[in-house]
């Protein structure tokens, strides 16, 4: 039989002699093609030869191929046996061997000179001769093993494990006979025996150690061990010693009963032997900690019930104000946990400086219309009690005399619980709608006022009438009824007025617009990037041009006897008129036609750039008549521009400024940016300068508070394909105050990286070295996996 693809269904090879009827037993269908081929009777097989291609589709089971330059075929036994350039390639393998004998069904066998690619873990088994004891067993007479590439003059292996024989079982273990650790082929590490586990699946074992030195910590160890629980949970112990400060022990537990129903929770702890003196606070800010037992317990979970129904917990618990940024480094560190949980829950942990930790449990159902939603809310001070006195002596010892205990009353509300209930829904036969925002709010708290409140907000809003198409708007009007039952707590907290109190609050607000819109063709101008983004053809520039007139007014009764505990409680007397020029920019085109396309060619826009200029005037200060001999009056905010352009697609920033009108300047201003370029290199820029602290949007004029004045900044840049060069600066302009600041040289060729990064933070400088076998890990058992 001849002819370069010949289709053959081995159908009736498939069926023993002897069996037929309805009787035969029911095979998987194989295609085979070769330069030629012929039927052989005894014994019966199929002989192939040239370009031998022997598949099975997905459809009739695990896909499989192999290619020789020479195949027998035993329909009988199910036995192929191949020879030159043999090729077998599966969804979890690549192998290529001088030589193989193969039982299909059992996918068991033996191959010559072979190498084995194991595509999920990325490591490479070779042998002079490898048995296929089972579907995912193997023994390999001088084996071979590594996640580097083999035979690559290009990449020679940069490790590898060599030993005469190896017997590797996924999911169990691999057991190596006269092993050898081979760095760029030369043994370096000998064992008569050596025992690995192999797993590819989530199992109990230990995970990769960590080392670690610094000068306050000294030189730590950690030794992660993963138990899995079942394929939806797992708990990972990190116990890690630290020779001048104890046993920092951690832990970890996830869970995933679902796809929105997951968890996660880490603790800390750690019996300190370090105790702070007058020459070594951590910080040199003269407050010194007072306790041993420190640790630090986050966690957050989402459970999603069903029927728009969601449970959503935030922990957060610190012993002290000091023990997140003392231990920022590792697997328990701040930085990782606080990554991890930003890739599970899309929301991250408060930063590492807050002293106020604070955590919650929710319980919402959110409805077209409606938001109902019940609060624990918790608040956690984590400050020293302990302070240095001025003129104390700096010679390590605490002498009676030289700290005091700090004042820290009144302590943190709680909200136990809050209880919200808003929404808005349209009046029947009417152009108006209702909306409401319904608040109870039960404040406790150990030492200090607190109170029971119910805050009443409902409005109603109607659309301003069009006048002849061209200006929209809206009218809102509310009446805000805030209610209080006030509590004291602690012998040295007493409430001084009645302990109901209520005020009543009215607010309007008014907001009128128009919107302009024209095409600006762009014949003859510079593209904005890559054919890609912005292909040849027509071009335009859309800009929209849209006003804004915004009218708001909150008038109040007294509220000089209500408890101050937050925002709710102190409302801001409104009469301002605030107007807004917004300017929108996209870039349209159409793309040239093609063979195959429609006759107009395809559409496309993209966001172009946005600019804002927005003031607001004070009305009541503007009629204010009790000034002051050297006062004058302050009724119109700052200036203000917001510009935000993507002139790239990998290119976007932000600028904001304020310009005062009374003489004092540009008061603030802020620069975001970020770029991301196709081959790995990424820029990103926070640059912020505030005059005064005090101000708040809409930024009238004060000068109240302290300059802020702050750079933060990093970047990845690829030298070249194997070095990566990476940084990051936090910085105080105010007091030229470095808070933080790293860079890091990365190596990675194929089947290793080394790291090698310089860091400062706070007061505490390292130097930290990694070096990582990729994939061994993974391939061993030795990593993490996720649930």
């Amino acid at each position: 039989m001849n002819g370069r693809t010949v289709a053959f269904l081995l159908f009736m090879l498939l069926l023993p002699a002897g069996i037929t009827g309805a009787g035969a037993r029911e095979l998987p269908q194989w295609e085979l093609s070769a330069d030629t081929m012929r039927h052989q009777q005894e014994p019966r097989r199929v002989i192939a030869e040239g370009d031998v291609v022997l598949s099975r589709s997905a459809e009739l089971g695990e896909p499989l191929l192999i290619r020789a330059d020479w195949m027998s075929y035993d329909p009988e036994r199910g036995v192929v046996e191949a020879r030159g350039r043999v090729r077998i390639e599966t969804p979890a393998e690549k192998t290529a061997a001088a030589a193989a004998s193969l039982h299909l069904e059992s996918q068991t066998g033996s191959l010559e000179e072979a190498l084995i690619h194991l595509v999920e873990s990325g490591l490479y088994l070779k042998g002079a001769k490898i048995e296929k004891t089972g579907e995912e067993s193997y023994v390999l007479e001088e084996a071979w093993l590594s996640a580097c590439r083999p035979d690559d003059p290009a990449c020679p292996p940069a490790w590898s494990l060599k030993s005469r024989r190896a017997k590797i079982t996924l999911d169990g273990a691999a057991h190596l006979y006269h092993p050898s650790f081979q760095v760029r082929e030369v043994p370096l590490v000998y064992s008569p025996y050596f025992l690995l586990p192999a797993n590819t699946t989530r199992q109990s074992g230990f995970l990769l150690p960590e080392l670690s030195r610094s000068r306050r910590d000294g030189f730590g160890f950690s030794l992660p061990y993963f138990i899995n629980l079942s394929p939806s949970a797992d708990v990972t112990l990190y116990p890690r010693y630290l020779d001048q400060r104890g046993l920092l022990a951690g832990a970890e537990f996830r869970y995933a009963a679902g796809p929105a129903a997951r968890g996660m929770v880490l603790a800390s702890f750690l019996k300190d032997r370090h105790r702070d003196s007058d020459i070594d606070d951590f910080k040199d800010d003269n407050l010194l900690r007072d306790t041993t037992n420190r640790y630090w317990l986050r966690g957050k979970a989402d459970h999603d019930f069903g029927d728009d129904l969601v449970l959503r917990l935030d922990l957060d618990l610190v012993s002290d104000q000091d023990f997140i940024q003392e231990f920022n480094t590792g697997s328990q560190g701040y930085n990782r946990n606080n990554q991890d949980f930003e890739e599970m829950f899309g929301r991250d942990l408060l930063e590492p400086s807050l002293t106020t930790r604070q955590s919650s449990l929710q319980l919402t159902r959110i409805t077209p219309r409606t938001l109902v939603a019940g609060e624990f809310a918790l608040q956690q001070d984590s400050r020293h009690r302990l302070r240095l006195l001025p003129g104390h002596n700096a010679d390590g010892v605490l002498d009676p005399g030289e700290t005091a205990f700090r004042n820290l009353d009144p302590s943190p509300l709680q909200a136990l619980p809050r209880l919200h209930y808003s929404g808005r829904t349209p009046l029947e036969n009417l152009p108006l709608s209702l909306a409401w925002s319904n608040e109870y709010t039960h404040y406790w708290r150990s030492r200090g006022i607190a109170a029971h409140r119910l805050d009443l907000h409902p409005r109603l809003i109607t659309p301003i009438p069009r006048s002849g198409g061209w200006t929209e708007g809206r009218i809102t009007t509310g009446v805000r009824q805030t209610m209080y039952q006030v509590n004291s707590h602690g012998e040295d907290f007493q409430w001084e007025h009645d302990r109901y109190q209520d005020r009543t609050a009215f607010d309007l607000e008014a907001n009128l617009a128009t919107t302009l819109v024209r095409d600006f063709a762009l014949t003859g101008w510079p593209r904005f990037g890559a054919a890609a983004v912005d292909p040849p053809g027509e071009r335009w520039l859309e800009h929209m041009f849209r006003p804004n007139l915004i009218y708001s007014y909150t008038a109040r009764t007294a509220q000089d006897r209500l408890p101050d505990l937050d925002s709710v409680d102190r409302l801001e007397a409104r009469n301002w008129l605030t107007y807004e020029l917004n300017n929108y920019f996209e870039l349209g085109g159409v793309k040239p036609v093609n063979a195959g396309e429609p006759a107009m060619g395809d559409l496309y826009s993209r966001f172009l750039a946005f600019f804002k200029v927005t003031q607001t005037y004070d009305l009541a200060e503007g009629r204010r008549d009790d000034l002051g001999p050297a006062e004058s009056r302050r009724e119109f905010s700052d200036l203000r521009f917001d510009l935000q352009a993507s002139p790239r697609p990998r290119l976007n920033f932000r600028y904001q400024t304020n310009l005062s009108v009374y003489g004092a300047g540009v008061t603030r201003y802020e620069l975001q940016g970020a770029y991301a370029a196709a081959g790995g290199a990424r820029l990103a820029l926070n640059y912020r300068y505030l005059k005064y602290s005090a101000m708040v949007e809409p930024y009238f004029f004060t000068t109240a508070g302290e300059q802020l004045h702050d750079v933060s900044a990093s970047f990845t840049a690829p030298l070249t394909e194997k070095i990566t060069l990476h940084g990051l600066l936090k910085q105080s302009l105010t007091d030229n105050h470095i808070a933080e600041a790293s860079l890091g040289l990365t190596y990675k060729p194929h089947c290793w990286a080394l790291d090698l990064e310089v860091r400062r933070y706070v007061e505490e400088k390292s130097i930290m070295l990694i070096f990582s076998l990729d994939s061994i890990g993974q391939a061993l058992g030795l990593t993490k996996r996720d649930i």
